[in-house]
């Protein structure tokens, strides 16, 4: 979150996509990342478009792969 207590593209999150598991969607509390513009993350508008994050690692070309450290808070590798 910035100085002005918006979130920023590129930031991970913790995110409770609740607990549905209806296939194809995200289920549980899993790390996002997050991908709209910071045009769209004010206040009064309340979207913030994420890409929810997996620690099954498949090597999907386009998935992004990060590595725990300090700066993302992860705890285990995770894909996006």
């Amino acid at each position: 979150m910035n100085a002005e207590g918006q979130f920023d593209r590129g930031e991970i999150w913790l995110v409770d996509f609740g607990t549905d598991l209806a296939d194809p969607e995200q289920a549980f509390i899993r790390p996002a990342v997050i991908v709209s513009d910071n045009r769209l993350h004010h206040p009064n508008l309340r979207i913030v478009i994420v890409v929810p994050g997996t620690s099954t690692i498949r090597g999907i070309p386009l998935h992004v792969a990060l590595t725990p450290d300090t700066g993302n808070g992860l705890t285990a590798e995770t894909a996006f």
